[in-house]
């Protein structure tokens, strides 16, 4: 059987097509709060925001495959436990907070609209943070769902 047959059915297949369109209407719906929107057109924000979205496709998938290397278990995301769920998402929301700072504030590849509000003491604009807590539990748990309903069992 052909190996690319046989990746529908795996755990990182289900995080990235659910984290990638839950991560890319987050994306478009938060769009407003960044300042590019005025100065670009439409096609340049669809191709900035799927970017966007495939980097955070990206970090959901380095996040799994390290909560996979701790536990030593590929098929974690079927037999959810909070302390998974908590390092998958911390993970995800340490990188977003550093990559924040250093593309805003260090190396100015992205600004926020003055309309954006910024978590305090970090500075990170309160939709990316907030992305980064609510979506990967949320992906986590749909991600499941669709393994469950090829039939996948968990260890």
């Amino acid at each position: 059987m052909n190996p690319a047959a046989r990746l529908p059915g795996t755990p990182e297949w289900s995080l990235a097509v659910s984290g990638f369109f839950l991560n890319f209407f987050w994306e478009m719906v938060q769009s407003p709060l960044y300042r590019d929107v005025a100065e670009r057109s439409y096609a340049e924000l669809l191709v900035s925001r799927l970017h966007c979205t495939l980097g955070d496709v990206a970090i959901l998938l380095v996040a799994y495959g390290i909560v996979a290397w701790a536990r030593q278990d590929r098929q974690w995301v079927m037999n959810l436990r909070f302390r998974d769920l908590a390092v998958f998402t911390g993970l995800g929301l340490g990188y977003t907070v550093v990559s924040e700072w250093v593309n805003v504030d260090l190396r100015s590849g992205w600004a926020y609209d003055p309309a954006m509000p910024r978590v305090p003491l970090l500075g990170t604009g309160l939709a990316p943070f907030v992305q980064w807590i609510v979506l990967p539990p949320v992906i986590a748990f749909v991600s499941a769902t669709l393994l469950r309903g090829r039939g996948v069992r968990g260890a």
